[in-house]
């Protein structure tokens, strides 16, 4: 890690909090299955990612990490593995399909409420593109608070992995993408709680590198926190005081908080062993013999009756030592570093077997110690000292290996999916457009993982939805394959009846009208081309005027004029007048359906005699008429 690094860190640390019981650092590569998440219908690892699969459906999901040897799952207090109040939490994150909208990203301070719903804060991005935006909201007592609205940011790769980071100290957060800080609130309200990932149902998405690092803070305001149990360490005026007899020798305290913590003596699996961590304590001499040492004692455990350990220790006179298992490493250091009389702040900063010393910001000495390990972590005074510790602050980088409960009895045999499918029409005139929906389908112990679609005809598709057009007339099967999670697979069939495409009719009457093209249902996107065929013969006695009009779902009516500018109109008018001989086929549409015009429309044409009265709204007047139905996809 750089001194750089370390550095950024440490200033993110404001000392303003009371004592935190944490759970225990956190990654998942999901390269050894799904480790702390509980895989169920909608989630599952592929590719050594943690994939969501939506069904496409409004609605979203809440899906906390719920591993460690002692899960609270939704609702975990202090003594639980997942429960964390401060912490940097981080994770790639990458759209994989459904809504190009759908929003997904990382959710924290999850606990169930009184009335057993979730309140969580969230930190999500959508879009594709120069629309790719953030958001950041929280739930609570079921009441949901937008904090940022979407906001478009050019730090998020559309299309690429992103990655979305929250650190939070209090009440205190910042949030990043893409390493790159884009909002730092003060939040209220969101004290603590589970750590996970949501998502929408409209969307796929692929999580990798889940990243909890817990925050211990302890400022001794109210009491001594994880360092309570000690008769020589005592909290008073918000500082842990040590207060020295004059005898030979030190004493020490062992910080011993989280929900398993186990004293001088931890192993990996409590919340007091410390491996990896980023660690700072301010100190202050007091009185006694300025030469004799107070300062941390790290990565202690007892080992053949013996406290071993790596010691960072100075002197009120203005120099250091560092101790390894008992020995000295170097002899005592004079250092400008150390303020003689002050408050001095004392950071390590351990990653694998290299260590970084720092006083007062400066690093004063840098070690790579082959082997090294972890324990608990304590403050050590000399008897002939008085001494004060404030602001015990760690960020643990500790990795504790998940190993998922043994099951009481072995898992049932996987069941099949059940397949089940719409097709909208299932009948029309050729060439006719079929939707297919297949969200109704499901899987009783799993997740369905693909759905293929295949027709009698030879055309393929694959997805939840999917379309299909047949140009020809005939009778059509359409089948759908789901296959499930465990491999298993369920088969659906369907048929699609295709009329021949009406044509005109030659007419042999003296009035003739004929509607060409119209079909009985359009999918958004599909291009409506409709021909009216016109055969008038007549003499100047008993001429006609020809109405063409539109009536749609809310009921207004569009009449057809003969205003090339003005095609369509809400006022009534006769499309033709003082009509005597004519036999003409007239192009009345040719338009693509955009969306949100869905419903069912009426098309009328109708000849009346000349001058006679609006035929949509008066039948006495009409002489001819002809009417279709069409119904246009929501």
């Amino acid at each position: 890690m750089k001194k750089t690094s370390i550095l950024i860190i440490m200033q993110f640390l404001i000392m303003c909090s009371t004592q935190l019981q944490a759970g225990s650092a956190v990654f998942e590569n999901f390269k050894n299955g799904i480790g702390g998440f509980t895989e169920n219908k909608f989630l599952s690892v592929t590719n050594e990612q943690l994939l969501f699969s939506g069904d496409g459906n409004k609605g979203g999901d809440i899906i906390p990490w719920m591993g460690g040897s002692k899960s609270g799952k939704f609702n975990p207090s202090p003594q639980n593995s997942n429960y964390f109040e401060n912490f940097i939490v981080s994770s790639d994150m990458i759209w994989k399909g459904g809504d190009q909208n759908a929003t997904y990203g990382l959710s924290t301070c999850i606990q169930q409420n009184s009335e057993g719903k979730l309140d969580y804060l969230s930190f999500f991005i959508a879009g594709t593109g120069n629309d790719t935006a953030y958001k950041i909201s929280m739930t609570k007592n079921n009441q949901y608070k937008i904090l940022v609205d979407w906001t478009k940011s050019s730090t998020i790769k559309s299309g690429s992995i992103n990655t979305l980071s929250i650190h939070k100290i209090n009440n205190n957060f910042s949030f990043e993408i893409n390493d790159k800080k884009v909002e730092q609130l003060s939040i209220n309200g969101c004290s603590d709680g589970a750590i996970g990932v949501g998502v929408s149902t409209e969307g796929v998405f692929a999580f990798d590198n889940f990243n909890i690092k817990p925050i211990i803070i302890e400022d001794f305001n109210i009491d001594a926190g994880g360092f309570s149990g000690s008769k020589y360490f005592v909290p008073s005026n918000g500082k842990l005081i040590f207060q020295g007899d004059g005898s030979d020798g030190t004493r020490l305290t062992a910080w011993n908080g989280g929900y398993n913590a186990s004293g001088f003596s931890p192993k990996i699996e409590h919340s007091n062993y410390f491996s990896d961590f980023v660690f700072s304590i301010d100190t202050l001499w007091m009185g006694g013999d300025d030469n004799y040492n107070y300062g941390v004692y790290v990565c202690a455990r007892e080992d053949s009756d013996k406290l071993k350990g790596i010691g960072f220790y100075i002197v009120g006179s203005g120099s250091y030592l560092i101790t390894v298992d008992g020995n000295k490493f170097g002899d005592w250091t004079q250092s400008n570093s150390i303020k003689v009389g002050q408050i001095n702040t004392l950071q390590i900063v351990k990653i694998n077997n290299n260590l970084l010393f720092v006083i007062n910001n400066q690093t004063v000495k840098e070690l790579d110690l082959t082997n090294s390990c972890g324990g608990s972590i304590a403050f050590e005074s000399a008897n002939v000292v008085n001494v004060s510790y404030d602001n015990f602050l760690l960020i643990d980088y500790t990795l504790q290996p998940y190993t998922p409960p043994i099951p009481d009895v072995q898992p049932e045999e996987n069941k099949p999916p059940i397949a089940k499918f719409t097709v909208t029409p299932s009948s029309g005139n050729a060439p006719l457009t079929v939707s297919l929906d297949a969200s109704a389908s499901s899987d009783p112990d799993g997740s369905i993982s693909s759905y293929n679609w295949s027709s009698s005809d030879g055309q393929t598709a694959t997805g939840v939805t999917a379309s299909m057009i047949f140009n020809n007339a005939g009778s059509y099967n359409i089948t759908l394959t789901v296959k499930d999670n465990g491999g298993k697979t369920n088969t659906v069939t369907q048929t699609v009846t295709v009329n021949p495409t009406p044509t005109p009719t030659s007419c042999n009457e003296n009035l003739c009208l004929n509607f060409i093209g119209l079909k009985n249902f359009y999918a958004v996107g599909d291009i409506v081309k409709l021909d009216l065929a016109q055969k008038v013969d007549r003499d100047r006695f008993s001429r006609v005027d020809l109405w063409l009009a539109i009536e749609m779902p809310n009921n207004g009516i569009l009449y057809k004029t003969d205003k090339a500018f003005l095609p369509f109109s809400g006022e009534a008018q006769a499309f033709k007048t003082s009509i005597e001989r004519m036999d003409i086929t007239d192009n009345i549409l040719n338009i693509e359906i955009p969306p949100g015009i869905g419903g069912t429309y009426q098309f009328h044409a109708v000849y009346v005699k000349a001058g006679g009265k609006n035929p949509v709204k008066n039948g006495l007047d009409i002489i001819k008429k002809i009417n279709k139905t069409v119904t246009l996809a929501k």
